[in-house]
């Protein structure tokens, strides 16, 4: 795999932080670690197209817990690695492709 500026994951993994904006007004939201900690009670999965980068996380398989300070890995798409470990590059892309996935059970007769 080829080598990814480190800005840009750096970057990519900011956004992702509690209280992180990517405005200069002064009130900050928790949205997407708020997203993610849904994603693990529900057992969701999600994946990113940004850049050059092509990730997803698996929400059963890795746990969100926003009480751990680094908890926001994500696993490179192609490989199915860890980020830390390898990241293939796609074509560069302007915006962001977020894909979330919640699995759907049907209630039985007893309204569980």
């Amino acid at each position: 795999a080829a080598e990814l500026p480190k800005d840009e994951y750096k970057f990519f993994k900011e956004c992702f932080k509690f209280r992180y904006s990517s405005t200069q007004e002064s009130h900050k939201g928790n949205g997407l670690p708020e997203v993610m900690s849904q994603l693990t009670n529900l057992n969701g999965f999600m994946r990113v197209r940004t850049g050059r980068l092509s990730v997803f996380r698996d929400f059963v398989s890795s746990p969100f817990n926003r009480k751990v300070a680094d908890e926001i890995d994500f696993y490179d798409w192609d490989s199915t690695n860890s980020l830390a470990e390898e990241i293939n590059i796609k074509a560069h892309m302007h915006g962001a492709l977020i894909s979330i996935l919640i699995p759907l059970k049907q209630k039985d007769s007893k309204g569980d």
